[in-house]
């Protein structure tokens, strides 16, 4: 008993850090924006009153130039009478024309002048705020390090789908607790709980699980290699968290947005992504971005993989299309489209020519119970692999 409540005692000491955490990086984001947008605003009104400033004076030198050109037209009419009067006025005439074309010249210097300082002003005013975003891209970069650090190099996480119409039990016997407890509540079985890293409810949305492992995704940055895999039966939703639909795109496009994104602000790295989609299918590895070819590997290693240079969420999207295409699917008792093959969507962050590191997402094929799928002939055989393979896995995990 001491144990188990020592054990309780960690657990909330967890939960409340993690609490923590997640607020300061709230507070952090909010306050990166109330601070972009009042630099946004002071800029704004700083340039309108500048602008406005130099729209006056332009107006003023204008008026004057007119004026002063009006006041040459009028000496050149009178030039030839001045002439004939005398010839010392002649030569005053002429020195104020002389003046007159001086101060012309540098009044015009003096805009110039002005104009390139106001755009100096402007530039390094920008400059400022595009540090000072950086900086504090680089405060939560480090809060993301420390939330990391705390959760610990492997994290597990339950996700409670809703009811489905396919489904033939309606009755609910996953309940949601609160944030790291799962109960199982069966009317044949005793109850049972389990504590997990995190547990997203049957509401949760595909936002709030990404910023759950956005952590584990930018820690490619820093050089991790870092893996992230959808596990459970079939049927369970692995591939809507992975893959997602159109609305609501999952883990993978997410990714890549968020990898894009921050290309944009790393100007002192020629940051580039590679994409490779390969499915295991019955022992057999298939290169999706190559038409399904088989590719061949060993315990340790796999060669012949088709690497595609990629720029945008867009094109990613476009390729994991073709590839989810290809991949082998069926209709089981237990799901109208299940997936027959555990499928590895791999991005490689390259610097120039060297690998920075690399981030593998995985949706597997779903456990089944070949009574209640009632699996036969290929789709048994299939089965029999899938849940050869995911045994398997758990031998590696635990070792």
């Amino acid at each position: 008993r001491g144990l188990r409540e020592e054990m309780q005692r960690l657990q909330e000491e967890k939960e409340r850090q993690m609490q923590v955490l997640r607020e300061e990086m709230k507070k952090n984001m909010q306050a990166i924006e109330e601070e972009k947008e009042k630099q946004i605003q002071l800029l704004r009104e700083d340039s309108d009153k500048q602008i406005q400033a130099i729209q006056e004076e332009k107006n003023n030198q204008i008026q004057a130039v007119q004026e002063k050109q009006s006041q040459i037209q009028t000496l050149q009419d009178n030039q030839t009478h001045l002439l004939s009067i005398t010839q010392p006025q002649f030569a005053q005439l002429r020195t104020s024309i002389q003046q007159i074309e001086k101060q012309l010249a540098a009044d015009e210097s003096f805009m110039r002048t002005l104009l390139k300082t106001l755009s100096n002003t402007l530039s390094s005013h920008f400059a400022l705020v595009d540090n000072r975003l950086f900086t504090q891209r680089q405060q939560i970069a480090r809060l993301r390090d420390q939330l990391q650090e705390s959760t610990g190099s492997y994290r597990v996480m339950v996700r409670a789908r809703p009811l489905l119409a396919m489904d033939a039990c309606k009755t609910i016997a996953v309940h949601v607790m609160n944030d790291a407890t799962l109960q199982i509540q069966e009317a044949t079985h005793p109850m049972k709980q389990f504590v997990f890293d995190r547990v997203f409810s049957p509401t949760a949305s595909q936002e709030s699980v990404f910023a759950e492992v956005e952590p584990v995704v930018m820690s490619i940055f820093r050089g991790i290699n870092a893996c992230i895999i959808a596990y459970g039966q079939t049927g369970s939703g692995k591939t809507y968290s992975m893959i997602g639909e159109s609305t609501t795109p999952g883990i993978v496009s997410r990714s890549c947005r968020v990898l894009f994104e921050e290309f944009q602000f790393r100007k002192d790295a020629a940051f580039s992504l590679q994409l490779s989609v390969c499915e295991l299918y019955c022992e057999a590895l298939r290169d999706l971005l190559n038409g399904g070819a088989e590719v061949p590997f060993s315990s340790s290693t796999v060669s012949g993989v088709a690497w595609k240079h990629v720029g945008s969420e867009a094109e990613v999207v476009s390729l994991l299309a073709k590839a989810t295409a290809l991949r082998a699917t069926a209709e089981t008792k237990l799901n109208e489209r299940s997936s027959r093959s555990h499928m590895l969507v791999t991005m490689l962050l390259m610097d120039g020519e060297r690998q920075v590191a690399k981030l593998t997402l995985v949706d597997l094929a779903g456990s089944e119970n070949l009574k209640r799928s009632g699996a036969e002939n290929e789709r048994k055989k299939e089965a029999q692999n899938i849940n050869l393979s995911l045994f398997e896995l758990t031998n590696v995990l635990r070792d």
